[in-house]
């Protein structure tokens, strides 16, 4: 800047800008300032009108501190009732035991002795299966039994008589181990017939 240069001026609008925006400032802040002092002012100075009656039972407590005031409680008389709590809702109910029952044979029921969510006791009869295709089966083991004997006591026969020939000497002994043989294979024909008629 030479000396011969004016001094520099301050534009008029620019200092009316930065006036009002001074005085908005200062406008927001004492705004702010009357919002707290009256909260403050109304939460120390406010008492509900009814509670003047309790004041004495509430003497010593701040009347500023919410948590300290008197509050007005209604009372009503205690009565036993029944109180009914019904919830709808879905659900499963699982049993805490569970037994799974299997018969030791295949069969149609006949009959069932006891009721859905009846107890029952260890030994009681729970159902009958169809005892005639049981029954069919034992008659035809214990026939089978039968004849299987009648052939046994026959080849024992043949064996005695084939024995005292033998002593005679006028049979071959070839012939007496053959009926021996077929007594042998019968004893084991029964046995596997009795476990037969015992199955059944």
């Amino acid at each position: 800047m030479t000396p011969l240069d004016p001094l520099p001026t301050t534009d008029p609008t620019t200092h009316k800008k930065k006036k009002s925006r001074t005085a908005l400032v200062a406008a927001l802040i004492l705004l702010a300032l009357i919002a707290v002092g009256g909260w403050w002012w109304w939460q120390h100075h406010q008492a509900p009108s009814s509670s003047a009656s309790l004041q004495g039972a509430t003497k010593g407590m701040g009347r500023g501190d919410p948590s300290q005031r008197a509050s007005v409680v209604s009372a009503q008389p205690v009565t036993a009732s029944a109180l009914n709590v019904k919830v709808n809702g879905l659900g499963t109910v699982v049993p805490r035991n569970t037994v799974t029952v299997r018969p030791r044979v295949d069969g149609q029921l006949v009959r069932v002795f006891f009721k859905e969510g009846q107890t029952v006791k260890a030994g009681e009869p729970l159902a009958q299966i169809d005892p005639r295709p049981f029954e069919v089966a034992m008659a035809s083991a214990t026939g089978q039994l039968e004849r299987d004997l009648a052939q046994l006591r026959n080849a024992q026969a043949d064996l005695a008589r084939y024995q005292e020939l033998l002593a005679q000497d006028s049979i071959a002994k070839q012939q007496v181990d053959t009926q021996e043989a077929l007594v042998r294979q019968l004893q084991g024909t029964i046995a596997s017939d009795r476990a037969q008629v015992e199955d059944a």
